[in-house]
């Protein structure tokens, strides 16, 4: 503890250990930087697909060309890191063509940030006092326990483990002597974290605040000018803020998700914050508490040493409040800035609980407007994570320094040090091997892999872009399809490869009516519904099936009028032509015509069926008169909050052997929130006893779009032909809106039911 470095001395002896430790964990990553994708799917290998296609094939800096055909998407809704991306895109196409190292690039910036984070962290401790040897072990030890390392294999975005601690850094330096240079690199960094990502821009918002009305709160004179502090907040802050609202103009949707899902699903709890998960001297945690209902998203843990100073610093406040001493609360430490820096990220923590909204207030969401948008928020866990880290340090150095006997503080400052750097080698080990990820057909530059011999094969610009099938939509926070049999990151690949656009969807809050037009041709189209206008050309469609039994009837009838044109691995390549929709529509048509007049069939209340016995249920609502009907002269409609009985009967003719299907229409599918409409399926015995219960989400069960309605269809089987089935509908996000359901129908599925009303004839609830 008595070793004497000079700051340089101290600075270079942090960059070393910094370079030994990535050495040890991550070593084998360094000379495959630029073959090796660190995460194998998902969101990591989107982001890299999306940068690479932004970089090399797209003509606008703003716009992205890979997914959601035929609209595309602006830069910032796909996690494309525009500031890396754009930078590299100006330099290929200017300067020197560096896009064959993008991967390399990107590998490269994670990993240099754990070399910079602790000399960055090493300047925050020095520059508060603490010792530089101590100063050079807690920063390395902080930096590789960080919470954002766990973004290494998928979120690159949140990966940047330097961003935080510059801003503490920086803020700090800036409250101890105002200046426009520091303004000006706080400004730099605003700007560059929100390019990043946006979370980042709101924790040095909250910094900023929590100082400025500090500074407002004391009498400590700080700057020289009576409003001067006024144009400092607005370059650091608010100017950062417009800038990037002048790069959204170039965005024309209007109709982005305001409501993303799971504000309070992906939040922390205490216990994933100041419980060892993961580490040898916590395994008695699994059998003691239940954890199975925190999302991965929540875990941000502290380490030991930080978990203890919190309880110490919460109960030594606790007792100065006991005891009437209310000035003293707030004195953490005898550092101004870290206790300013304590309590705001106490009370960040806080928010990553979901407080104050889990305490019966979630109508508050409604009104915190785009602050929503960030609603991962257990992220906000993050800064207490590192203030926390910097606190305790900082609270034991100053126990060791003070007169008197030493033996004791000592060997708590050893203690904590060795207890840090004890969790951060539980948070790195194997973390270079699972970040090793070798997937030849990503960088296959000449396109020699088995997986991509196709594209040198084929004309590829007779096609205008790729369908991958099952189709996958993920990102409009309102109708999900998660496709399957590995066809996302197999399209992925052939997007990069390819330079095809593709019509699936794996970005972030894409336009509502965008997903309906694109979904409802997956899903099945009705003729009135195609608008093929909205393409730019009639050039085929480049259909990538898997073979796989998932796939949609209507993608069946798809391939069925494609003509196959090559394999790649467990996926079949076709041409499908541009008015192969529009053929599948009008064949359906004639098809269902021709039933309705050839078949043998029934007369049972107005229907026509393939039975003679009367073994369905029909709710028409007409007796509810509403001019917004789907059909006929009325429809249900109930306030959204409420559990709404839309059905409540036995099934005629009810057969336990059979399977049943039940559908609906449900009105508002192109408005925020109404597909996140959930159904909930009840039967109940003759006691009264319910014998199954399953709640349904509307938007996974979406079988046609019709406009702003959508036909909702579930399969069910019944436990006794004497029960009473009921069908609900809720959806408490949108509170007292209405929710409209019309024309229910519930029938076996090999049954066939036939109706002809201004729409044209159905078959089983759906109109052709």
């Amino acid at each position: 503890m008595t070793v004497k470095l000079s700051k340089p001395a101290g600075l270079i002896l942090t960059a070393l250990l910094s370079l030994v430790i990535l050495s040890v964990f991550y070593g084998n990553l360094f000379n495959k930087l630029n073959r090796v994708c660190f995460a194998n799917g998902g969101d990591g290998m989107q982001s890299y697909i999306n940068m690479d296609y932004h970089i090399r094939v797209d003509t606008s800096y703003m716009r992205c060309n890979s997914m959601n055909y035929p609209y595309g998407e602006h830069v910032f809704f796909t996690n494309n890191q525009p500031l890396i991306s754009n930078t590299v895109k100006f330099i290929s196409h200017n300067i020197i063509d560096i896009s064959d190292y993008m991967l390399g690039i990107l590998n490269f910036m994670m990993l240099f940030c754990l070399v910079i984070t602790p000399v960055i962290l090493y300047l925050i401790f020095t520059d508060v006092g603490v010792g530089r040897l101590v100063s050079a072990l807690a920063s390395v030890g902080i930096t590789y326990l960080s919470p954002q390392i766990d973004r290494f294999a998928g979120h690159f975005n949140l990966s940047y483990v330097c961003i935080i601690p510059l801003m503490i850094y920086l803020v700090m330096r800036f409250f101890r002597k105002p200046g426009f240079l520091l303004t000006g690199l706080i400004f730099l960094t605003a700007m560059a974290a929100a390019l990043t990502h946006f979370y980042f821009y709101g924790f040095l918002g909250i910094m900023l605040l929590f100082f400025y009305g500090a500074y407002f709160a004391g009498n400590e004179p700080l700057f020289s000018k009576k409003y001067s502090w006024a144009v400092h907040l607005f370059i650091q802050l608010i100017l950062p803020f417009i800038i990037l609202q002048a790069f959204y103009i170039s965005d024309h949707v209007t109709d982005r998700p305001g409501y993303p899902w799971g504000f309070l699903y992906y939040r922390a709890y205490p216990q994933s914050i100041f419980l060892p998960w993961g580490k040898p001297y916590g395994q008695f945690l699994y059998s003691l508490v239940n954890t199975n209902y925190i999302d991965w998203e929540g875990y941000a843990f502290i380490g030991l040493m930080a978990t203890t100073g919190t309880i110490i610093f919460l109960l030594r406040s606790s007792l100065k409040a006991f005891a009437g001493r209310f000035r003293e609360i707030a004195t953490i430490t005898s550092n101004s800035q870290l206790n300013i820096l304590f309590w705001a990220s106490l009370l960040m923590l806080l928010y990553s609980f979901g407080l104050p909204f889990i305490l019966g207030l979630e109508w508050l969401i409604d009104l915190i407007g785009p602050v929503r948008q960030m609603r991962g928020i257990a992220r906000f866990s993050w800064l207490f994570f590192y203030v926390m880290n910097i606190v305790t340090i900082y609270w034991l150095w100053e126990r060791w320094k003070k007169p008197g006997r030493r033996i004791f503080p000592a060997l708590l400052i050893i203690a904590g040090l060795f207890i840090l750097c004890y969790d951060a080698y539980y948070q790195v080990r194997n973390r270079g091997k699972s970040l090793e990820n070798n997937i030849p057909s990503l960088v296959d530059k000449n396109l020699t892999e088995p997986e991509n011999q196709w594209i040198k094969k084929h004309d590829l610009s007779r096609y205008q872009a790729l369908i991958p099938m099952p189709y996958y939509h993920i990102g409009s926070e309102n109708i999900w399809i998660d496709g399957g049999c590995d066809i996302v990151p197999a399209s992925f690949i052939a997007i990069k490869n390819s330079k095809l656009p593709g019509m699936g969807v794996m970005l972030s809050r894409t336009s509502i009516s965008q997903t309906v037009e694109n979904v409802s041709l997956m899903l099945g189209p009705s003729a009135s519904r195609l608008h093929p206008d909205r393409f730019p050309s009639q050039k085929p469609f480049l259909l990538m099936a898997a073979r796989c039994d998932v796939l949609s009837d209507h993608e069946r009838q798809m391939i069925g009028r494609s003509r196959w044109i090559d394999s790649t691995g467990s996926f079949d390549l076709y041409e499908m032509p541009f008015y192969a929709f529009r053929n599948i529509a009008d064949s359906l048509a004639e098809v269902i015509a021709h039933e309705y007049d050839s078949l043998t069939l029934f007369d049972h209340m107005g229907f026509k069926t393939t039975d003679s016995v009367l073994n369905f249920q029909f709710r028409s609502f007409d007796s509810i008169p509403n001019t917004a009907a789907f059909e006929g002269k009325g429809c249900f409609q109930g306030k959204a909050k409420d559990i709404n009985e839309i059905f409540s009967g036995k099934v005629p003719a009810g057969d336990t052997a059979r399977t049943y299907v039940l559908t609906f229409w449900m009105d508002n599918v192109r408005s925020d929130l109404y597909p996140r409409t959930v159904v909930i399926l009840t039967e109940t015995d003759s006691s009264g006893n319910v014998v199954f219960r399953e709640t349904y989400q509307a938007f996974k069960n979406f079988t046609m779009i019709e406009g702003n309605w959508a036909l909702v269809r579930l399969k069910f089987r019944l436990k006794s032909p004497e029960n009473i089935l009921s069908v609900s509908v809720k959806n408490t996000a949108l509170r007292n809106k209405p929710l409209q359901i019309d024309n229910l129908l519930i029938a076996p599925r090999d049954e066939k039911i036939y109706f002809r009303s201004s729409h044209g004839i159905s078959r089983n609830n759906r109109y052709y």
